[in-house]
C-alpha cells in the first residue's frame, strides 16, 4: 500500500521527478524537482513516506549521480533522514564537491551511528575535509567523540588541532571539559586563543555543582597574564558565579 504522504502524489509525477533528480546538474531547471520537495516536506509527519523517499534517494546517491543532484539528495535526508542513510553519506566524506552536504546530513542525523561514521572518516580524511568531520563531532556534541579529539591536540597539523580544540569545546561535557585541562600544560602558543575560548565554553556550560573545581582551573587558566583582556574579564565573571553566596 502506497504511504498517506506519497498518496497525494501520483506515481508518474514522483518517477519523473527521479528521473530528473538522476539528470540534475548546475545548469538544470529547478522546476522538475519542486514534485519531489513537496513529497519530502509531506513525509517529515509520515514515517513510512518518509522511509520510502529515503530508500528511493539513496538509490540515487552513488558517483554517477552528479554532484548537484548528490548536494540535493543531502539537503532532503536532512529532513527524513535516518540510519541507513549513515553508510551512504559517509562514503562521500573525501568527496570535495559534496563532502559538505554529505557532512552537514550526518551532523544533524540523531542516530549515534552518525557521529560513529565521522570517527571513522578521520584517519582517511585530510586537510580542509578532515578539519569539516572534526567540527561536526563537535556540533554533535558528543561525549563518545572525545577521547579521539583530545587525541588530536597534539597533532602535527596546526588546522587539525585547532578544530580539535575548537571541538572540544563545543561538546563541553565534563569529559571535554578534563581533556581540554590536561591539554593546558602543553598547549602551544599558537593555540592559546581558541583553547581559550574552548575552555570558558566548556567552564560555563559544566554542571556547577558536581564540576566546580574543574570549572575553576579551566577559568583561572583564562585569567593568565598572557590572555588578551576580554578573555580574563570573562573568566573573572565566571569565578564570580561560582563563588560560594554569602
Amino acid at each position: 500500500m502506497t504511504p498517506p504522504a506519497l498518496d497525494r502524489l501520483s506515481a508518474a509525477a514522483l518517477q519523473q521527478a527521479l528521473d530528473a533528480l538522476a539528470r540534475y546538474t548546475a545548469g538544470s531547471p529547478r522546476g522538475p524537482l519542486l514534485p519531489l520537495d513537496d513529497a519530502v516536506a509531506q513525509a517529515t509527519t509520515d514515517p513510512a513516506s518518509a522511509r520510502e523517499l529515503q530508500t528511493r534517494l539513496l538509490s540515487l546517491l552513488h558517483p554517477d549521480t552528479p554532484p548537484e543532484a548528490r548536494e540535493y539528495i543531502c539537503r532532503q535526508l536532512i529532513l527524513i533522514g535516518t540510519a541507513p542513510a549513515v553508510p551512504a553519506l559517509a562514503a562521500f566524506l573525501n568527496d570535495p564537491a559534496v563532502a559538505h552536504a554529505a557532512r552537514g546530513t550526518l551532523e544533524v542525523l540523531p542516530d549515534p551511528a552518525a557521529g560513529q561514521a565521522l570517527r571513522d572518516a578521520i584517519p582517511r580524511l585530510t586537510g580542509l575535509l578532515r578539519v569539516g568531520a572534526i567540527t561536526s563531532l563537535g556540533r554533535r556534541r558528543e561525549t563518545a567523540s572525545v577521547a579521539l579529539l583530545a587525541s588530536l591536540l597534539r597533532d602535527s597539523d596546526e588546522p587539525t588541532a585547532t578544530a580539535a580544540v575548537a571541538a572540544l569545546g563545543d561538546i563541553a561535557s565534563p569529559e571535554a571539559g578534563a581533556a581540554l585541562r590536561a591539554f593546558l600544560p602543553h598547549a602551544p602558543a599558537v593555540l592559546r586563543p581558541v583553547l581559550a575560548d574552548a575552555c570558558l565554553a566548556c567552564a560555563e556550560r559544566l554542571p556547577a555543582a558536581e564540576h566546580r573545581d574543574l570549572a575553576r582551573e579551566l577559568y583561572a587558566w583564562c585569567q593568565g597574564e598572557a590572555q588578551p583582556r576580554h578573555v580574563q574579564s570573562a573568566a573573572a565573571a565566571g569565578l564570580a558565579r561560582l563563588a560560594p553566596a554569602g
